[in-house]
């Protein structure tokens, strides 16, 4: 099975419209253990963002979704994670639930 990478989640989450503009950045803060991140505008809530993010291994994936969830009060409820090809994306706090769910099922299909 072939890896997909965070560039290539972001694609696809651009092609389906939840995503625009995504820029390749260094890993830092909540997202530091993952090997690649995407930052991206989220056009459904205009003036906000979304990160896709990309990992080598498994304890950096695992690692990363546990700060988030503890961080869960800060950075909101849309997140989405796909531990095959340790794939996660955080939405802002201000995505439409719609967003939410769409996001879900396409990082879920990786």
């Amino acid at each position: 099975m072939k890896k997909v990478t965070a560039k290539e989640a972001a694609d696809k989450l651009t092609a389906e419209g939840i995503l625009a503009n995504c820029k390749e950045v260094v890993p830092g803060g909540l997202s530091a253990r993952a090997s690649e991140r995407w930052d991206c505008e989220l056009p459904s809530v205009p003036g906000k963002g979304a990160a896709v993010l990309g990992f080598d291994t498994d304890e950096a994936y695992t690692a990363t979704v546990k700060a988030y969830d503890d961080a869960a009060v800060l950075v909101g409820a849309h997140r989405y994670g796909n531990a095959g090809p340790r794939v996660f994306v955080q939405l802002n706090s201000e995505a439409p639930l719609d967003v939410g769910k769409k996001t879900k099922a396409l990082v879920a299909a990786l």
